[in-house]
């Protein structure tokens, strides 16, 4: 089941539904995502369900689509909770990812680290869908809902970034143990990302080629949108400049060093964990979790599988990236250290590391605009336009950390096939609309 709830009016508004008043007093609820799902078997289930006396809460854009299509009565998120109250979880959730850890903060540091507040975003979404998700659960207790009908693993899947994962089902369980009823799918199956899933050692010996030079540090995502810099940067810096990619496969890094026509080498996923820091942080979540008094209380208690996997594998793998990271750039001394703006930790690593033994760091916007703050931890940010400037500012930035750059932009975000516009449209503005599910 996946971890994202998205306030569904804008589907109803573009599928032509409307919101249903009666679903509130439905007794027997069965709530799904579009991936929980087989669509090919999607319309005698969900026919069945209905027959079982269930009403269908559609909780993303894939679920909606599976009930339109069949022409299924199905219930939104705001069928049941207000869209004023949607927006108020979001703005708790939006605290609470800030304020969790801070009663025991020096538990959660290292290295001059607050490991939850530099790995924030991992759990951006997760805070944000569990205060919806907590919102909805007790309007389900006032409604005396008897039965909750849900996905979920066999197995606990921890919530990271936007990936699928078990992470509400789990809640809905404990949150609400006497009407739950969940249901054994595949659906969540983890996506395990480069650095929790990795070979027992990392050789950093083919990375000796950079010693020396100016090192564009990246994701291998991040390739297409970065082309138009980086030509710039090679045509600058001619044999002094490669770049690296963070957790690529041999595919990935043949294709990426074609297309951006530069040296392109790898850093490689290692297995290390620090097991002191492991130890430290497994203590801060055990006394946090029995502070009952804070809002934050029920998700560290409810949801334990979710906070060891950060306390105890993901946090203790980051600490051990950045003593990697410190040893590499000490040894192979990068005369410039350039990452993106990415907010993901692993983007960031090299960028910490680059600080702390004064190598000079330089970020390349991942892009223009955004919704939540940036977190840059280089010396110094390349902007391009008035609008990043205030962008960077407004995420805490100094003026004296933005550098200048005409035209060192992204003209082109995403890889698109062309669209050929029909003479009727020619000239005029173009609007997408997307519906299809983004975990966003």
């Amino acid at each position: 089941m996946r971890i994202s709830l998205l306030p569904l009016q804008v589907f109803a508004i573009l599928t032509g539904a409307e919101m249903n008043p009666n679903m509130r007093s439905r007794k027997r609820v069965f709530a799904f995502f579009g991936s929980d799902i087989d669509p090919a078997s999607a319309r005698p289930f969900l026919q069945a369900k209905i027959a079982e006396g269930y009403c269908l809460l559609a909780l993303d854009s894939g679920a909606v689509l599976l009930a339109k299509t069949f022409g299924l009565e199905y219930g939104l998120l705001t069928d049941w909770i207000s869209q004023t109250t949607v927006l108020e979880a979001k703005e708790n959730g939006r605290e609470y990812e800030q304020q969790w850890y801070r009663h025991q903060i020096e538990l959660f540091a290292s290295d001059d680290v607050c490991w939850p507040s530099f790995d924030v975003e991992a759990m951006h979404w997760f805070w944000r869908a569990v205060c919806i998700a907590d919102e909805l659960a007790a309007e389900f207790e006032v409604r005396r809902v008897k039965e909750l009908q849900f996905y979920a693993a066999p197995r606990p899947v921890p919530a990271l970034y936007y990936y699928p994962n078990d992470t509400l089902a789990r809640y809905w369980m404990r949150r609400m143990s006497s009407i739950a009823n969940p249901m054994l799918g595949v659906s969540g199956a983890p996506h395990q990302p480069a650095v929790a899933d990795c070979a027992a050692t990392a050789s950093d010996e083919r990375l000796d080629a950079i010693a020396g030079k100016r090192v564009f540090v990246m994701n291998p995502g991040e390739a297409y949108r970065f082309q138009t810099q980086i030509a710039q940067m090679r045509a600058a810096y001619g044999e002094s400049f490669a770049v690296v990619l963070l957790y690529a496969d041999s595919y990935q890094a043949t294709a990426i060093a074609s297309l951006l026509e530069v040296p392109t080498y790898v850093f490689e996923p290692a297995s290390d964990s620090s097991e002191e820091a492991a130890s430290s942080f497994v203590e801060g979540y055990h006394l946090l979790r029995d502070r009952l008094e804070c809002p934050w209380h029920k998700p560290l208690l409810y949801l334990p599988e979710h906070f060891y996997f950060y306390c105890r594998s993901r946090w203790p793998m980051l600490v051990s990236e950045l003593e990697r990271w410190k040893r590499l750039l000490r040894k192979l001394a990068p005369s410039v250290v350039f990452v993106s703006t990415l907010p993901d930790a692993e983007s960031q690593l090299p960028a910490v590391a680059a600080g702390s033994l004064a190598v000079p760091s330089v970020a390349i916007a991942h892009g223009v605009g955004g919704a939540r703050a940036t977190y840059a931890h280089s010396r110094f940010v390349v902007i391009s336009a008035e609008v990043e400037r205030r962008m960077f500012r407004a995420a805490g930035l100094e003026e004296a950390q933005l550098i200048g750059c005409r035209d060192f932009i992204t003209p082109d975000e995403y890889e698109i096939d062309p669209l050929s516009k029909p003479p009727s449209c020619r000239g005029k503005f173009t609007l997408l609309i997307l519906t299809a599910p983004t975990a966003h």
